[in-house]
């Protein structure tokens, strides 16, 4: 996704954006694509599944964390909303 390689230039350990500037990004340019697909898509499980990916690479450029770094931990470290409770959020409010 062109969208997350911004994030992932701004990113870095010795110089670049911080935590909270990097969330704020994140939020407003890439998780309102991610949002909009989860309700365009047809909820299958391969589509959640790729957006989650998605939305879990962009967690550890914020975070600066590894490949082997939990995507719950990342969560909460950057304080961001799972996309599975997103989703059920979203199913409720329809």
């Amino acid at each position: 996704m062109r969208r997350l390689s911004l994030i992932k230039r701004l990113a870095s350990t010795s110089w670049g954006s911080d935590m909270d500037t990097l969330r704020s990004l994140y939020l407003g340019y890439v998780r309102s694509v991610l949002d909009y697909l989860c309700l365009q898509a047809s909820s299958s499980k391969t589509v959640q599944s790729e957006i989650d990916k998605v939305q879990n690479h962009a967690l550890r450029f914020i975070c600066g964390g590894m490949r082997s770094t939990r995507t719950a931990a990342c969560e909460i470290h950057a304080r961001v909303e799972p996309l599975g409770l997103r989703r059920e959020k979203a199913s409720l409010e329809m």
